[in-house]
């Protein structure tokens, strides 16, 4: 995750959920507010391109299992309780 914007709030992280899901979070000092509006306009209409290849439904947990035993999945994955 890179942190384009900012504001007062805490976040906070578990060490071992970065851990087990080998992520990072990065900050990025640079840029401006008219950059972040930028970036904010290109991901509401979608043309920023995102790790995730595949959403499942929270009934295809096996599918998703097997998909990751298999070495199908390359990128990320994640449940969309919405679909």
């Amino acid at each position: 995750m890179v942190i384009v914007g900012v504001n007062k709030d805490l976040v906070y992280s578990s060490p071992k959920t970065l851990m087990m899901k080998e992520a990072s979070i990065r900050g990025s000092f640079v840029g401006s507010k008219d950059e972040l509006q930028l970036l904010v306009d290109l991901a509401m209409v979608e043309k920023l391109k995102g790790v995730v290849n595949t959403k499942y439904r929270l009934d295809e947990v096996n599918e998703a299992l097997t998909a990751l035993k298999e070495g199908k999945i390359i990128r990320r994955e994640y449940f969309d309780p919405h679909i």
